[in-house]
């Protein structure tokens, strides 16, 4: 089931849709989990990781699963191998075309997609017992409409598996040039603080939107990264409880964002400072993989209340 495309969004929703709908990226997504090098290694594991995760919910062939930021529909297909009835959902049209071919070519699996925003969804309060989002939440500003709408549509006691990318990445630490880079950044961003309390609301303001004009059509729609400790709170404010985690590598060691031991070497490499761990952060790979869980007790209105008016 697809639907007519969406207009007239905000601009950096706009940057990530239009990026995500060019055949290039459209062509990555369906190819990444086939890749034979690191890269690939590391997708399936995510996504051995998240059907494993479902094969152990115990769920009957019945349940609703939906796969919210389906992509190409690769991980969707496999979900809906085991039986249950998946809708695929993603903002980008043409990903959901492209999973539309991938999942109902021979029409046997009955996957549903619909092009929608991941912070307004459309379905009903308690309408899934288990929510899939990987990788979606690394391209909004923020995630918390994103935890209050799953947990709207999550049934009490339903599942969400949810990944993002990881803060404490030990690569990145480890790119001198790279960590300098996102120093400045930071520094950029106190400035233009102290300007807008120098200068007035009006002057920083046209500063800003110029400045995230450039940003935007000159990289990839990347926003954010999560400590595992603040993602984890930002999961119980939502009403979900954690109940496992753990990380997979994706990232070579290199500097100014090149490999520099032959990859070989590098994985083995990337591999052993996976495994290494320090208290309150948790593992260092690249990407952070949650099963949390749905409190069988919905949250207080009150605290609904705040979050709307906040």
């Amino acid at each position: 089931m697809l639907v007519e495309k969406k207009d007239e969004k905000p601009e950096v929703k706009e940057h990530s849709r239009e990026f995500f709908s060019h055949e290039i990226e459209v062509e990555r997504w369906k190819s990444v989990y086939s890749r034979q090098d690191f890269r690939g290694f590391c997708y399936r594991a995510r996504m051995n990781q998240t059907l494993s995760w479902l094969d152990a919910s115990d769920l009957s062939r019945n349940s609703m699963i939906l796969d919210a930021g389906c992509g190409a529909g690769i991980v969707t297909r496999e979900v809906a191998k085991s039986g249950h009835q998946v809708i695929g959902m993603d903002y980008s049209y043409d990903m959901i075309e492209k999973a539309n071919s991938i999942c109902n070519t021979d029409g046997n699996l009955g996957v549903k997609f619909s092009q929608v925003d991941v912070e307004s969804l459309p379905f009903k309060d308690s309408s899934f017992d288990t929510i899939v989002c990987l990788g979606v939440i690394t391209y909004l500003e923020s995630v918390e409409k994103t935890l209050r709408e799953f947990s709207r549509i999550l049934r009490p006691g339903g599942v969400l598996i949810l990944s993002s990318l990881n803060k404490a990445h030990l690569v990145i630490y480890l790119d001198l040039p790279i960590l300098v880079g996102d120093t400045l950044s930071t520094l950029v961003k106190f400035a233009r603080i102290t300007l807008k309390k120098i200068l007035g609301t009006r002057i920083a303001s046209r500063i800003a939107t110029w400045r995230k004009r450039t940003e935007i059509k000159e990289a990839p729609p990347v926003y954010q990264r999560y400590f595992t400790p603040k993602l984890k709170t930002s999961l119980e404010l939502q009403g979900f409880s954690v109940l496992e985690y753990t990380t997979v590598p994706l990232g070579l060691l290199a500097f100014s964002g090149r490999t520099i031991p032959p990859e070989r070497i590098n994985i083995k490499m990337t591999m052993f400072l996976d495994r290494l761990r320090i208290p309150f952060i948790g593992p260092l790979g690249g990407m952070c993989l949650f099963r949390a869980k749905k409190s069988s007790i919905g949250r207080p209105i009150e605290d609904w209340n705040k979050d709307r008016m906040g």
